[in-house]
Order: structure tokens, then sequence, then C-alpha cells
């Protein structure tokens, strides 16, 4: 399969660009939001300021469609892709996570998450997007640099979250719409 090449050899390059020496401060940076994001953690504060702000609906948008994408890619996608994790020896040691992940790779869980949550509210509040993306986007480049993951895992995680956020963006605004239509009629 020419194409499984060509994306493992590209995973390869990335992982090994990715290894290149960085600051201590900016691995410990990596380290800590990549362990901030487990079990949704970052999302959930997130949204809990979200809606102690007033963007109650975003919050809820970003959350339903983090756990979609989060069971998605935890429950389905890793089961029925698989792949093995990148070997830590290539890591520097200040970089790698105190736990590694030992679940299979594809998709990446917490950039399905990540991509779910910012692009779910974002959709509902337009504005958010300036914080949520990049904020998903730091979280995504956490798991290639603690050497978590490959970047089609990435890949693959921030393509399933925006996908699923996207199809609750449009399941949730035909719902309102067909209310809004029930209501005209009485």
């Amino acid at each position: 399969m020419p194409a499984a090449r060509a994306i493992r050899a590209l995973d390869l390059t990335v992982f090994d660009r990715v290894g290149r020496p960085s600051s201590a401060r900016f691995d410990r940076s990596m380290v800590g939001l990549s362990s901030l994001a487990d079990h949704a953690k970052l999302w959930a504060a997130a949204g809990a300021v979200l809606m102690v702000t007033g963007h109650r609906s975003a919050a809820a948008r970003g959350l339903t469609s983090l756990s979609i994408a989060s069971l998605s890619a935890n429950l389905i996608g890793k089961r029925l892709f698989g792949g093995s994790r990148p070997q830590l020896s290539g890591v520097p040691r200040r970089r790698r996570l105190p736990r590694p992940p030992t679940s299979a790779t594809f998709p990446s869980g917490h950039s399905a998450s990540a991509f779910a949550f910012a692009v779910g509210a974002s959709l509902d509040d337009p504005g958010l997007a300036v914080v949520l993306l990049p904020m998903a986007v730091a979280v995504a480049y956490s798991r290639l640099h603690t050497g978590s993951h490959w970047l089609s895992d990435v890949a693959g995680g921030a393509l399933l979250g925006t996908t699923v956020a996207a199809a609750d963006a449009v399941r949730h605004r035909r719902q309102h719409a067909r209310a809004h239509a029930r209501q005209a009629g009485s």
C-alpha cells in the first residue's frame, strides 16, 4: 500500500524533526499541557469558564462534541485501527510523560477531544475560536512533542473531533429550527 508507506514515512520524518533539541522550559510546558488535557480536565475547566462568563450554549456544544469524539476515538477508533506508539528511546527524558500511554495509538483521543471542544464551542460562538483553536492545536502538538503519538494519529484525532463537532452543530441547528417551527405553528 503506497499511501500507508507514505504516511509512515511522513510520521517518521516529523517524529525525527520534533525530537530535535528545544528548551527545557518549552519541554516542561508541553508535558504539563499534555497532562492537563488528560481525561478532558482542561476542556472541563474551559467549559466551566464559558458557562460562568455567559457562554452556556457554546460550553454545552463543546462538551457534547467532546464526549462523542472521545468515546468514538477511545472505544471505537483505537480498537478498529490500533497502531503502536513511537519508541520513547528517541525522546529526551524531560519530554516524556510521567505515565506514558499504553493504549493503541490511532486516533489520538487527546486531539479528538481538543478539536471537538474547540470547534464545537466555536461553531456556536465564533468569537471563541481565537482562543480555543490555538489551545486545541497546542494540545495536539504536545502529543507529538512528548512522543505519545505520530503525526497521523494527531491528524486523525483532529479530523474526528472536527467532524463530530460539525455534525453536532448541524443536528443542533436542525433541532432548534424544528422547535421554532412548532412554536410558530401553535
